[in-house]
């Protein structure tokens, strides 16, 4: 299958940090094979239009903000199951958005958490971090020096490494 990559232009983070945390979440799948790193690339692969959606397996493209949101609440539902935990008001959330919703296929708890996690960073959740740690970078995508990042630490909080005068 030929993949023709699709930035989603609704995404929170830049760009570069997506396709950054796509290529770690595989590396790490590829190195150690947690159910959880593969729902991440799953999740993000999809977004970039690589693959089928990761839990419910939807093929609607390109991928837009409503239907990223009703897949992470797929991923919620996924995560759940059988643990006798109530069911959000999943159908009724889809229909608010304007997207049908697609019951998820049986996959691995943690794998549906990895995809739900992935989802939420790049929509944007408030005070959701990237599920894995990506390398900053500056605005024109090279990886940022260790002395910009000092520079960085200074300047956000500059008293913190202020040296006593003698």
């Amino acid at each position: 299958m030929a993949w023709t990559t699709a930035e989603p232009e609704w995404a929170a983070p830049p760009h570069t940090e997506i396709a950054d945390l796509m290529w770690l979440a595989y590396w790490l799948h590829a190195e150690r094979g947690k159910p959880w790193s593969a729902g991440v690339f799953a999740a993000v692969a999809w977004v970039r239009g690589g693959r089928a959606a990761p839990v419910t397996e939807r093929a609607e493209s390109p991928v837009t903000r409503e239907l990223a949101t009703a897949e992470m609440w797929a991923a919620v539902v996924a995560s759940e199951a059988g643990s006798g935990i109530t069911r959000p008001p999943v159908e009724q959330t889809c229909a608010d958005l304007g997207v049908r919703w697609c019951e998820p296929s049986p996959v691995d708890a943690e794998y549906a958490v990895g995809a739900w996690r992935a989802l939420r960073w790049l929509l944007g959740v408030a005070g959701e971090e990237s599920p894995l740690p990506v390398p900053v970078r500056n605005p024109d995508g090279t990886i940022i020096t260790a002395d910009q990042l000092y520079d960085r630490a200074i300047a956000s909080d500059p008293y913190r490494y202020r040296v006593p005068e003698r």
